[in-house]
Parts: C-alpha cells; structure tokens; sequence
C-alpha cells in the first residue's frame, strides 16, 4: 500500500510537471477548456500507475515519450520539428534528476540506489524528494530548453536524439542492480552527470544546426528579393520606354486632331472622345500614389493581359511608406506571381484574380482571390511550390513580411479558388 501512494504520487507530480513544462515552451490550443489539461494529468497519473507496476524501466520512458509528443501535438501550438527533441529532452531531465536524488538519498541512509527502489518505505520517502525537487527545479529547466530554440531538424537527428535516450538508461538500469552497495551510488552519479554535460552539448550543437538552417534560408529569401529587385528595375526602364512610345503617339493624335478642318469637326469630336476613353480606361484600372506598387501593378496588368487573365484591382489610394522598399516589392511581386502562375496553369475555367487593398485605421488589408486547377501541396503543415525548379519560397516570405509588420497571414482554398488574407500594421516599430 506505501509503495502505491509513493507511486501514486510520484506520477501525479509527473504529470503536473509535464504541462508545467510545455507551458513554458508552447501556447495551449484551448486556453478556455482547463479541465483538458487536469484531464491529461489525472489519466497520465493513472496509466502511468499502471504501466510503471509491469517493472519494466525502458518501457516507462518509451510510455513517457509518446505521452509528452502526443500531448504536445494535440493540446499545445508547436512547431513540429521541435517535438521530439523537446520531449526526449524533458524525459532525459525528469529521468536524471529522479536518479540522482535517489542516489543522494540511498547514500544519505547508507544504502544503494537499487536497495531504496525496492524497499516501499525508503521508495515511497523517495519518490516525495523526487517530486519536490523535480517541482523547484522544472522551470529553470524549461528556459534552458527555451533559450535552445530547436527547430527544422532532420529525421537522423531527431531519430539520434531517440537512441541517446535509449543508450543512456540502458547503460544506467544496467549498472544500478550490478553491485547493490554504497559505492555503486558513486558511479552511478559520476554517469548521471556526464550525461547531463553530454546532453547540454548536443543540444548546443542541435542548436547551432538549427542557426545555420534559418541563415541559410534568409539567404536564399535576399537572394529572391534581390532577383525581384533587379527584374522590376527592368520592368520599370521598359515602362519608361513604353510611356516614350506612347507620348510619341499622343503627338500623332494630336497632329492629326489639330490638322482638321471646321468642316470635319463632327469626326473632331468623335476622335478625341474615343482617344480620351482609352486614356480613362488606363486610369481607371487602379489608382495609387505609391511608386513602386504602381510599377508592379502596371506590370503585372501587362502580363495578364498577354495570357488572358481577368485582373480586377479595387484599391484605396495608399502609400505604403511604413514599409522598406525592396519589403514593399517582394510583398507584391510575391503576391501577383503566386497568383498568375496559378492562373496560367488553369486551362479549363475562366482565369481570375481579384486583388482588394484597404486600410481601416491603422492596418492595411491586402485579400486576394484566383483562379486555379491544381490543389496546393502542403509539407509540415506549410505550403510548397508546384513549379518546377523553385524551392516555393513566395508563401514563406509573404508569411515573413505579415510578422515584421505585427500583422498575420492566412489562406483558404476551395478545388477551384485560391484566397490570401494578409493584414499589415502601418505603426509597427521595427
């Protein structure tokens, strides 16, 4: 009976030490719904009561894993790629720290550890120490864990993190029964201890890992910027040449409308009210005072206009000088792009793109809405390019942008229509 409520209480302390811990490290999904979370705890505590009486160490921390990756996915907002390492992690540190108190404990009444684990008495005392320190202790282990942001890690090294775990209490459930006296408790803290040292190195090198992943991205998301940049001051010195074209043909109207006589002046009028409705219907596609978004948008008309593309813009006259320039491009150019390759790629509806930009107080709303025939693929919960050759980084930087702008980013797609929500502060301080 002392051993089932030293049990008892052991896992329960577990368990409240667990969400303690992914509280920390995540946000909950359902920050209204509570008794979730005291419901996690009080089955932990039950199946966990029930698993550790099989006496199967191995099996425990194999019940554990699975526990904290599940719990994790299901009742916290996490970045996936994260899971594992984390929970091998919590596992490995409630584990140790269980360990070495026990030890500590065992040396303190002149017995060995594998001696207290048996006794009910010494067992149940020790599994109260346990807790308490696991319980003064779990928050400064979680802004360890913290400060060590791990993420895009591989499967190898996740996979590797799962074998360290393994490989660590197979070699200490081995040494604790090996010689059951006072000086094993010796080695086996010395081993407790080296691990620790061995499992902060390798989750400082997972972490360096992860740094040069994310520079690398960054880099390959200038290198796009910079591509864009230097494909719009192109587009911008064909516009220039084009608008040369077309001031050269306004002379040419102009000749001919000034060269006729009284006598014509019904056509007069008719040719001037013709020439002045091409001239609204330029103007009239959008209106915005904003340079470099009316360089893009002209563009972009261009474009859809050469592969039959409906591009409807409704816009308020904005400009986006809360942003920097080449942010500015790549928010557009990114925007457009995605849009139009989907439209070209749509061969049996009419291709469509509705683009809306307001502001309303201090936000800017950018919703657009195309046409498309091929439903997105998704990776890890993320959107990836279909065009062959691109690495489909256009998602992940107008994602990027929504962030440094204190704004956010959604999408929504039905079989036929694609649809993205971006909203952007006009005073986030950067």
């Amino acid at each position: 009976m002392i051993y089932i409520l030293g049990l008892t209480f052991s896992c329960l302390i577990t368990g409240f030490v667990y969400l303690e811990i992914l509280d920390d490290l995540y946000e909950r999904k359902y920050n209204e719904r509570k008794w979730l979370y005291c419901l996690f705890v009080l089955l932990n505590t039950i199946l966990n009561v029930s698993e550790a009486q099989l006496g199967y160490p191995l099996l425990n921390i194999v019940y554990s894993l699975f526990v904290l990756c599940l719990v994790s996915l299901l009742l916290y907002y996490t970045e996936r790629r994260d899971v594992i390492v984390n929970s091998v992690m919590i596992v490995i540190y409630v584990s140790i720290v269980d360990l070495i108190v026990t030890t500590i404990f065992s040396t303190l009444t002149q017995s060995s550890a594998y001696i207290v684990l048996q006794d009910p008495k010494f067992f149940c005392v020790s599994g109260i120490a346990n807790g308490l320190a696991i319980l003064c202790t779990c928050h400064t282990f979680s802004y360890m864990l913290r400060k060590r942001k791990i993420s895009n890690m591989s499967a190898s090294l996740q996979a590797y993190m799962i074998f360290l775990l393994v490989f660590e209490f197979s070699l200490l459930l081995y040494l604790l029964p090996r010689e059951p006296d006072i000086d094993n408790n010796v080695i086996i803290l010395t081993f407790c201890i080296c691990f620790v040292a061995v499992d902060i190195g390798v989750l400082y090198l997972f972490e360096k890992v992860s740094q040069n992943f994310e520079l690398e991205k960054k880099t390959q998301l200038l290198m796009q910027q910079r591509e864009l940049l230097v494909n719009y001051h192109e587009s911008l010195q064909e516009r220039f040449i084009d608008s040369q074209k077309l001031l050269h043909d306004m002379k040419k109207h102009l000749q001919v409308i000034s060269n006729m006589s009284e006598k014509e002046k019904t056509m007069q009028k008719e040719y001037t009210d013709r020439l002045l409705e091409e001239i609204e219907d330029i103007q009239r596609q959008f209106q915005c005072s904003d340079k470099i978004v009316c360089a893009i948008l002209w563009d972009k008309i261009q474009i859809c206009k050469h592969d039959n593309i409906e591009l409807d813009i409704n816009m308020q006259d904005i400009v986006f000088d809360f942003m920097e320039k080449t942010d500015v491009t790549a928010l557009f150019a990114n925007l457009l792009d995605n849009a139009i390759e989907a439209c070209k790629k749509d061969k049996q509806n009419t291709s469509r793109i509705l683009l809306r930009i307001h502001k309303f107080k201090d936000y800017v709303i950018i919703k657009m809405t195309n046409t498309m025939s091929q439903t997105p693929k998704k990776t890890d919960n993320r959107l990836v390019s279909t065009k062959e050759g691109h690495t489909g980084l256009g998602m992940s930087i107008l994602s990027d942008l929504a962030n440094k702008y204190c704004g956010n980013i959604n999408y929504s797609y039905t079989d036929i229509e694609f649809e993205t929500n971006i909203i952007l502060s006009t005073n986030c301080k950067i």
